[in-house]
């Protein structure tokens, strides 16, 4: 049985168990703020962490992400 995203504990460390790499939530969110930051755009995230697009998304925000305009994988939105 696999873990959802909801069911990663935010600050307890006994995650970790099955094909998930992560110990809590926080160390996800900051993987992806990471590899977003670096250049990955969210679909390839998705395809990569087999997370669905919202889910991704609303983790990105989370971790305060500085998003980019819709279409443009480079610069980040200036709003």
């Amino acid at each position: 049985m696999s873990t959802t995203i909801s069911q990663l504990p935010r600050e307890a460390p006994e995650f970790g168990h099955g094909y998930w790499p992560f110990e809590t939530r926080a160390e996800l969110v900051a993987d992806l703020v990471e590899s977003y930051h670096a250049g990955a755009s969210i679909r390839e995230l998705v395809a990569s962490r087999g997370i669905c697009f919202g889910t991704v998304q609303n983790l990105l925000r989370e971790g305060e992400a500085v998003m980019r305009p819709r279409g443009d994988t480079r610069r980040p939105n200036r709003d």
